[in-house]
């Protein structure tokens, strides 16, 4: 009941129709960018590379939301 209820929460938030299967993908993605970066300290541009990937996965889910990109 509890697990139903914040997903209908997430994907009233976050405008998916498979909030867990888009959260995986997500995660995918970021754990994927994390170890491209593990070996490397991160300067500014490849923090602004990071933020550009999830940004345009998360455009492409076509999920919205309240979150701002900084």
């Amino acid at each position: 009941m509890v697990r139903a209820a914040r997903s209908s929460a997430r994907q009233s938030r976050l405008g998916s129709d498979d909030p867990e299967t888009d959260a995986d993908i997500i995660l995918s993605v970021m754990a994927g960018l994390e170890l491209d970066h593990l070996s490397t300290p991160l300067d500014p541009s490849t923090t602004q590379a990071i933020r550009t990937a999830l940004r345009r996965t998360i455009t492409r889910l076509g999920l919205h939301g309240k979150a701002t990109w900084q």
